[in-house]
């Protein structure tokens, strides 16, 4: 399930390829392409997929999951528009299905922004270039909390400054979001900088091969008290279950993590198996400050995509 929003087409075209080909490859698989309106040219009338139309309205997220849900699938890969991922994460993900059972609720690639494993991505991805992954955590320092964002008061995570302020504690900070009275725990730095995140993109980006080509090798327990739903592999009792018996906003992400919470089952990441997130959305409309330029996030973030998908070749 590929959900297809209002990103530009080269997001789709770039991801297209390694899903046909894992598909095709996979005979008891099918791929869902799900697009908010007319889908890019060129995308539609393939063997194996099936390109449905969808509203064009910011509020289709859970009708395009629920579409999935009604066809009957066991199990389902979930990818979001604004991720990018090798064959050998999904194979890897589908050779071990059999795991998702009532103790495992989920697994998913080492996505580089996310909230659950960008600290892994930095450890792992980044472990011969100290030098980026320190200016990348200086970064995580020197980000301030908000009072009020998603509805919720952030600020007591500022306190991680005078408990750690040389360097950047992650589980330290994991223990003081585990504190929080909301359920809208998926706060971390790399969601908040766009400065952050435009570093890790440009290193992914001139490192895409190596990013595709990294093979997992073994999967590991998500430590943190959040995780962001970019992509993931579940059972379908298991979504319906999270999405029917736990509030919503519009999307998966809040309930997914309830239930979790609710019924102390795992979720799992897949060591050395990475998936590249470019930028948080939040950051779209903001014009972001650069050497000699000032560019809108979303324009930003297509150009760091640009330069992945012509390293790829």
């Amino acid at each position: 399930m590929y959900l297809y929003h209002d990103r530009d087409p080269l997001f789709l075209k770039t991801m297209l390829p390694t899903l046909l080909s894992w598909s095709n490859r996979r005979q008891d698989t099918e791929l869902l392409v799900l697009c908010t309106g007319n889908p890019p040219e060129g995308v539609g009338g393939i063997e194996k997929m099936l390109v449905t139309v969808f509203p064009q309205n910011r509020n289709n997220y859970l009708q395009k999951i629920r579409f999935t849900l009604e066809r009957g699938y066991q199990y389902i890969i979930k990818i979001d528009e604004d991720i990018f991922l090798s064959e050998s994460i999904l194979e890897y993900m589908f050779q071990n299905k059999e795991l998702l059972n009532e103790t495992v609720a989920l697994m998913t690639p080492t996505v580089s922004t996310s909230v659950a494993t960008c600290g892994a991505f930095l450890e792992e991805f980044l472990k011969e270039d100290r030098g980026t992954r320190s200016v990348i955590e200086q970064e995580f320092l020197d980000c301030h909390y908000p009072t009020d964002l998603w509805g919720s008061n952030y600020s007591s995570l500022n306190e991680i400054r005078n408990i750690s302020p040389d360097y950047w504690n992650e589980n330290l900070f994991f223990e003081l979001v585990s504190r929080l009275s909301t359920y809208y725990k998926g706060i971390h730095p790399i969601r908040l900088s766009a400065k952050a995140q435009i570093i890790l993109g440009l290193y992914c980006a001139k490192n895409a091969r190596r990013l595709y080509a990294t093979q997992p090798d073994g999967l590991r327990e998500v430590r943190s008290p959040y995780l962001t739903n970019h992509v993931f592999m579940t059972s379908a009792r298991w979504y319906e279950f999270a999405l029917s018996e736990f509030p919503n906003d519009g999307y998966d992400e809040v309930p997914i993590n309830l239930a979790r919470e609710s019924t102390k089952s795992k979720f799992l990441y897949l060591h050395q198996g990475f998936a590249f997130h470019p930028m948080y959305n939040i950051h779209h409309s903001t014009a972001i400050e650069g050497p000699g330029f000032s560019m809108k996030g979303k324009k930003i973030e297509l150009e760091i995509v640009k330069e992945f998908a012509k390293n790829l070749l």
